[in-house]
């Protein structure tokens, strides 16, 4: 599997599919300021490009995989979880709105565990 760390470019939404929903913005300023990494992965049937962090916890080190898009997560899921444990990480953590995304990545043995569930609450003036 080639790995290579990438920039982000006016490409990169594309690529990611739209995975990083509505925070484009948001996950480009953190990786052009380096607390997330822009990562593409290739191989055979294997054209995937995804966003993580690294953080850390009194239970351990986990790897946050916050955008992925392309094609050949099948191939990815158990490069990740190698990758991850040979660098020292105890999990990894990925958010998926979608639920059809969680149980395709159970199909390819990347499925985990529902750690947690997020919400937002709007606090702007006039919405109620």
């Amino acid at each position: 599997m080639k790995v290579t760390q990438a920039k982000w470019s006016a490409e990169t939404p594309k690529l990611l599919r739209g995975s990083c929903e509505s925070y484009d913005e948001t996950i480009k300023t953190q990786v052009e300021r380096g607390a997330c990494q822009l990562y593409h992965l290739e191989s055979v049937g294997v054209d995937l490009w995804l966003v993580v962090r690294f953080e850390e916890y009194v239970e351990g080190n986990e790897l946050v995989v916050l955008c992925v898009g392309g094609v050949g997560m099948r191939e990815v899921g158990k490069f990740l979880i190698d990758t991850a444990r040979n660098l020292g990480f105890q999990s990894i953590r990925y958010h998926a709105s979608n639920p059809a995304v969680h149980r395709l990545y159970c199909r390819y043995g990347f499925g985990g565990v529902e750690a947690e569930r997020v919400y937002k609450v709007n606090v702007e003036v006039g919405n109620g």
